[in-house]
Protein backbone atom coordinates (compact mmCIF):
# COMPACT_ATOMS: atom_id res chain seq x y z
CA UNK A 1 0.00 0.00 0.00
CA UNK A 2 2.84 2.39 0.90
CA UNK A 3 4.60 1.73 -2.40
CA UNK A 4 1.40 2.45 -4.34
CA UNK A 5 0.94 5.72 -2.45
CA UNK A 6 4.53 6.79 -3.11
CA UNK A 7 4.29 5.97 -6.83
CA UNK A 8 0.99 7.83 -7.08
CA UNK A 9 2.41 10.86 -5.25
CA UNK A 10 5.50 10.93 -7.49
CA UNK A 11 3.36 10.65 -10.64
CA UNK A 12 1.02 13.46 -9.61
CA UNK A 13 3.93 15.66 -8.54
CA UNK A 14 5.49 15.23 -11.96
CA UNK A 15 2.17 16.16 -13.61
CA UNK A 16 1.85 19.25 -11.41
CA UNK A 17 5.39 20.39 -12.31
CA UNK A 18 4.68 19.88 -16.02
CA UNK A 19 1.45 21.83 -15.76
CA UNK A 20 3.14 24.68 -13.88
CA UNK A 21 6.00 24.83 -16.40
CA UNK A 22 3.49 25.01 -19.26
CA UNK A 23 2.03 28.09 -17.55
CA UNK A 24 5.47 29.66 -17.09
CA UNK A 25 5.74 28.95 -13.37
CA UNK A 26 9.16 27.65 -12.33
CA UNK A 27 10.58 26.89 -8.87
CA UNK A 28 13.17 29.18 -7.34
CA UNK A 29 16.67 27.81 -6.73
CA UNK A 30 15.80 27.36 -3.05
CA UNK A 31 12.62 25.42 -3.88
CA UNK A 32 14.47 23.22 -6.37
CA UNK A 33 17.15 22.45 -3.77
CA UNK A 34 14.44 21.54 -1.24
CA UNK A 35 12.73 19.23 -3.78
CA UNK A 36 16.00 17.37 -4.24
CA UNK A 37 15.97 16.34 -0.57
CA UNK A 38 12.67 14.45 -0.77
CA UNK A 39 12.08 10.96 -2.16
CA UNK A 40 8.61 10.72 -3.73
CA UNK A 41 7.56 13.59 -1.48
CA UNK A 42 7.39 11.27 1.50
CA UNK A 43 10.88 10.41 2.76
CA UNK A 44 13.49 13.04 3.57
CA UNK A 45 17.02 12.23 2.38
CA UNK A 46 19.69 14.61 3.66
CA UNK A 47 22.93 13.02 4.81
CA UNK A 48 24.15 16.34 6.25
CA UNK A 49 21.13 16.65 8.57
CA UNK A 50 21.75 14.77 11.86
CA UNK A 51 18.05 14.54 12.75
CA UNK A 52 16.36 11.15 12.42
CA UNK A 53 12.80 12.50 12.47
CA UNK A 54 11.95 15.73 10.62
CA UNK A 55 8.75 17.69 10.09
CA UNK A 56 6.87 16.85 6.91
CA UNK A 57 7.28 19.33 4.10
CA UNK A 58 4.84 22.17 3.84
CA UNK A 59 1.68 21.19 2.01
CA UNK A 60 2.10 17.46 2.70
CA UNK A 61 0.12 17.25 5.88
CA UNK A 62 1.04 17.32 9.53
CA UNK A 63 3.47 15.24 11.51
CA UNK A 64 6.95 13.90 11.04
CA UNK A 65 8.83 11.68 8.63
CA UNK A 66 12.14 9.80 8.63
CA UNK A 67 15.45 11.16 7.35
CA UNK A 68 16.72 8.19 5.30
CA UNK A 69 19.97 10.04 4.59
CA UNK A 70 20.91 9.36 8.20
CA UNK A 71 22.18 5.88 9.12
CA UNK A 72 19.84 5.65 12.13
CA UNK A 73 16.93 6.77 9.95
CA UNK A 74 17.57 3.97 7.46
CA UNK A 75 17.73 1.50 10.34
CA UNK A 76 14.38 2.80 11.64
CA UNK A 77 12.76 2.28 8.21
CA UNK A 78 14.15 -1.27 7.96
CA UNK A 79 12.95 -2.07 11.49
CA UNK A 80 9.50 -0.68 10.69
CA UNK A 81 9.27 -2.77 7.53
CA UNK A 82 10.40 -5.91 9.35
CA UNK A 83 7.87 -5.44 12.14
CA UNK A 84 4.83 -4.28 10.20
CA UNK A 85 5.33 -6.17 6.94
CA UNK A 86 7.67 -9.04 7.75
CA UNK A 87 6.03 -10.38 10.89
CA UNK A 88 2.51 -10.64 9.38
CA UNK A 89 3.97 -12.15 6.21
CA UNK A 90 5.87 -14.81 8.15
CA UNK A 91 2.84 -15.51 10.36
CA UNK A 92 0.63 -15.88 7.30
CA UNK A 93 3.06 -18.25 5.63
CA UNK A 94 3.42 -20.27 8.84
CA UNK A 95 -0.37 -20.56 9.14
CA UNK A 96 -0.64 -21.70 5.52
CA UNK A 97 1.79 -24.57 6.13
Amino acid sequence: MLVALMVSYAYETRNARRSAAARGIHPTAEEAAEDGLWFAGVLYNDSTDPRILVSKRRGSGMGITVNVGNRAGRAAVVLFLLLFAGVPLVAGLAAAL
